[in-house]
């Protein structure tokens, strides 16, 4: 059997050729999926998964590989010819929603059929009957924000299959739904798939969900780590009698559902068993992150070996980050270890080479907190900072100027900036603060220390967003 959808050597990337913007969300993704297979895309926020449904929607384009649905390269298509794509080929089912608020329940059904052309009494036809199906018939006329949120997913179930596409299509469908919605949103997928052969895929992080699919993707950081068959499920057969018995008590114990059919893998039960063993509260997650930042400060850890251990789960010793919030805090440490150095040194510059520093520092800020200031402001800042570094005024002094209005003396900042401004200058000094050792004398610290080989006033470009 030839697969319905071939992803080839797949990759996307955000914000391309903007420097520090760029990121990488898909990398080298290859995969197929058959004729009336249902496929779960699982893993943790920030993997890939939702990305990699858009590849197949037709809703993100690649950056190279190619994406073959029916035979069909979608990296090739006119907007024209993905539009059409989008309305006959695949259905899609979203976890807000988007429905539109302005239009009733049927004309948001409708909404395919509208673009197709066809004429009010067809797609009101159409709309009516998908209602009917999915028993929101009695509230066709009314608009959205006056349905429930199950009710709204069943709009966006019957808008996603009113044309009738071989594929279908779901992003994190459940996630705004009660457990009883949940129960029903996924006997509709079954049936769809099972009864009418629709190919689905599923996007999720719950690991609940596992046991409806035929196969699942695990995803980490852009790429596709395993795959695994459900074979439970290839052995469907028509219920016997004892089968019927257990089914329908299943809305009554909806754990028995999940205990008898659900596919957990290795890996998530010995977390979720390690979490409970253990006791491992958030509090305790984010004390080794603070550790492992600790360790850096100290030049204990490279920036390297920083990262990788953020990245590391917290089973192996690490913090359990994804890789993209990992190297967003590595180059926020670095940007700030590097700020540190030159604020530690500023006392040994002559008095122009301080101007420079002073100036290099404000620049800097404005930059990695995103503000915009004119050039008074600018050097009402930098006579701020040339202060709070010489120890002339301290915290609550800044936050005073930074406070206070443009025709006070004062920078004019929103209360909420003004914070920030000051968390990150007095953060800055406290890190080029020397340490006291266990013994009561003060060590330096070797990631911040004066080097020679380094110059005064080179410094590293805020961390990118």
């Amino acid at each position: 059997m030839d697969p319905i959808i071939k992803i080839e050597n797949v990759n996307v990337v955000y914000n391309a050729g903007e420097g520090a913007k760029e990121m990488g969300a898909l990398s080298d993704i290859t995969i197929d999926i058959y004729p009336k297979e249902y496929v779960v895309f699982f893993g943790p926020s920030g993997c890939g998964k939702s990305t990699l449904l858009n590849v197949v929607a037709g809703l993100e384009r690649v950056a190279s590989g190619r994406v073959l649905v029916a035979g069909r390269d979608l990296t090739t298509l006119k907007d024209e010819e993905i539009a059409m794509y989008h309305r006959h080929e695949v259905g899609f089912i979203f976890q807000a929603y988007n429905l539109i608020g302005t239009l009733s329940v049927v004309e948001n059904i409708a909404l395919p059929q509208m673009f197709d052309g066809k004429s009010r009494r067809e797609w009101l036809k159409s709309a009516y009957t998908m209602a009917e199906r999915f028993e929101i018939s009695e509230h066709a006329k009314k608009l959205p924000q006056e349905l429930s949120g199950g009710q709204q997913q069943r709009v966006g179930i019957a808008r996603a299959l009113i044309n009738n596409p071989a594929i279908v299509l779901a992003d994190e469908p459940t996630g705004n739904l009660d457990s009883k919605n949940v129960r029903r949103v996924l006997d509709i997928f079954q049936d769809l798939n099972l009864k009418e052969g629709k190919t689905l895929i599923l996007v999720t992080h719950s690991p609940e969900m596992l046991g409806e699919a035929d196969r699942i993707v695990y995803l980490k950081d852009g790429k596709i780590i395993d795959e695994v068959q459900n074979k439970e499920r290839k052995l469907l057969k028509p219920k016997t009698e004892e089968e019927k018995k257990l089914a329908s008590s299943d809305s009554a114990f909806p754990w028995k559902r999940f205990l008898r059919d659900a596919y957990v893998p290795a890996s998530v039960k010995s977390e979720k068993l390690a979490e409970f063993v253990l006791g491992v509260p958030s509090e305790e997650k984010v004390a080794r992150m603070e550790g492992l930042i600790e360790k850096r400060l100290q030049g204990i850890l490279n920036s390297q070996d920083f990262v990788a251990a953020l990245d590391r789960s917290y089973y192996r010793g690490g913090s359990g980050l994804d890789k993209r919030r990992a190297k967003h805090l590595g180059e926020y440490t670095e940007h700030v270890l590097k700020v540190a150095r030159v604020i530690r040194r500023i006392s040994s510059f002559s008095e122009e080479e301080q101007v420079n520093v002073i100036t290099i520092l404000s620049d800097n800020l404005l930059q990695t907190l995103r503000l915009s200031l004119n050039e008074d402001q600018k050097e009402l800042l930098r006579n701020l900072l040339k202060d709070r570094f010489a120890n002339r005024i301290g915290p609550n002094e800044v936050k005073k100027v930074l406070d206070a209005s443009l025709k006070k003396g004062g920078l004019g900042l929103r209360r909420q900036t003004a914070v920030r401004v000051m968390e990150y200058i007095e953060l800055a000094i406290l890190i080029a603060s020397k340490t006291p050792g266990e013994n009561g004398e003060v060590k330096k610290n070797t990631s911040i220390a004066s080097s020679k080989a380094e110059p005064p006033l080179l410094l590293l470009p805020p961390p990118s967003p």
